[in-house]
């Protein structure tokens, strides 16, 4: 590693060494001026390699490769959802920001009816236009279209009855049609690749189209239509979209697949009792959840290669909502109380893949009424986990119905999240740079050796 120039950025050295391979900028400090240094990766490597071993054996801890996680508590602050429930459906927008509907009046004390957004970057919400209001109302299902407009589901009736879209240009609700039928509730709606639209819910007409409990919006022409033949729905609780674009419906009367290039409705054997919540994981395995029978609740997985269904570890409750992240972590939410992990009781729990076993993390989420339905998660494009609902505490922290859990550090100096900035993070740090790991790409231009530079001039700045 060589200097090689100051603040006018001249890289002298690169000519002079030709084996430096790329260059980076040292920050400036207190009483010291940036300055730009050439490296020699190979020399780099070794060098941390050495200093990694001797540090490491003197701290006598593991290396972690990312931030194990923590509670952000600021979206249940200041009141959170506040009144008469809390939030029953999530949405993340590529923007990073999230749409959550429920039972609500205020969001974070901004007055917002039953619909609103919180943005991640401040901190704050925003009420979405006028809301959504009538008696009893509960916003069930949420989606993002690719321009940026959201459809909201549930059981309301104004601005219309059931279903409508909210521009995101004029911040106004528009109406989609009337539901009709059953209890006139859409319970799931998923976004396909094409830009349209799949409902379910307790519906038999929607717009006017008679349908079972599924139907599809297309957007080219902005009417809706029946989708799919041979399913017997009764009553749509889920959907969820599979890698190779089929896409997953669980009802009343079970579970079904339709891919699209047959347009047909097959069922997929299970007999698990009542299941609220699916989703599919990237290699195509198919998670289940909700009140699955006995005293063990638990979720259960299908193997995508062999057909075969393996119970996931052992809990108690009723199961709400289940989504996974990008690294494959799989997260579960209760809809009436809590999860009976063994002694502990939470509202939310991870799936410990290397135990076997489903855990709460740091104190989980608590919920403030066990008779209360609660149950909206969404992951952020950044891989954070959005969760809403009815709850009072998270991670110990009291709060209101919405929590954030991250699995970026509170402070970057502090990357393993320990609370403590110490030679460890360091350590952690260059083994997930070295790993190749996004956590380590600081500035959010790719991993590259100013990476390096920039940690360590916050490590030294500190928290």
């Amino acid at each position: 590693m060589y200097k090689a120039g100051g603040e006018d950025g001249r890289d002298d050295l690169n000519y002079q060494y030709k084996e430096c391979d790329m260059s980076a900028v040292l920050p400036s400090g207190p009483g010291r001026p940036s300055s730009r240094f050439c490296v020699n990766m190979a020399l780099w490597r070794a060098v941390v390699s050495v200093a990694a071993a001797v540090l490491g054996a003197t701290s006598g801890a593991a290396a972690q490769i990312v931030c194990t996680g923590r509670w952000d508590t600021t979206p249940g602050m200041n009141g959170g959802l506040g009144g008469p429930y809390g939030a029953y459906a999530a949405a993340a927008m590529p923007s990073g920001d999230v749409v959550v509907g429920g039972s609500f009046g205020l969001a974070g004390g901004v007055s917002a009816l039953n619909v609103a957004m919180y943005h991640p970057g401040t901190g704050t919400w925003s009420a979405m236009g006028a809301g959504v209001g009538g008696p009893n109302v509960e916003v069930k299902a949420l989606c993002v279209l690719p321009d940026g407009d959201v459809i909201a589901g549930g059981d309301f009736t104004i601005p219309a009855d059931g279903i409508v879209r909210w521009d995101h240009h004029t911040n106004q609700w528009m109406p989609m049609g009337v539901v009709g039928g059953g209890f006139r509730h859409v319970r799931a709606l998923l976004t396909l690749p094409d830009g349209s639209v799949i409902a379910a819910g307790n519906f038999q007409s929607i717009d006017g189209v008679a349908v079972n409990a599924v139907a599809r919006w297309t957007p080219q022409t902005g009417t809706w239509s029946g989708w799919g033949s041979a399913v017997d729905a009764s009553i749509g609780w889920a959907l969820a979209l599979a890698p190779n674009g089929d896409v997953i419906l669980n009802s009343a009367g079970g579970l079904f697949r339709l891919a699209g290039a047959t347009n047909t409705w097959t069922r997929i054997p299970e007999g698990f009792g009542q299941v609220f919540a699916v989703t599919v994981l990237s290699d195509g395995d198919i998670v289940i959840g909700g009140l699955t029978g006995g005293s063990n609740s638990a979720p259960y997985r299908l193997d995508a290669g062999s057909g075969v269904w393996t119970q996931m570890g052992s809990a108690q409750g009723t199961l709400g909502d289940i989504v996974s992240t990008r690294d494959g972590t799989i997260y579960a939410m209760s809809t009436e109380g809590a999860w009976h992990l063994g002694s502990t009781y939470t509202a939310l729990m991870r799936w410990n893949a290397a135990a076997g076993i489903w855990e709460s993390m740091q104190l989980g989420i608590q919920a403030s009424n066990p008779s209360t339905e609660i149950g909206a998660l969404a992951v952020l494009p950044n891989g954070d986990l959005f969760c809403g609902g009815v709850f009072a505490s998270a991670g110990g922290v009291p709060i209101s119905n919405a929590a954030i859990w991250t699995k970026r550090p509170a402070c970057a100096a502090d990357f393993n999240c320990s609370t403590q900035v110490d030679v460890q993070d360091i350590l952690d740090f260059l083994g997930a740079w070295f790993a190749g790991h996004s956590s380590a790409d600081l500035n959010g231009d790719g991993l590259n050796a100013q990476d390096i530079f920039d940690f360590l001039a916050t490590w030294f700045a500190g928290c």
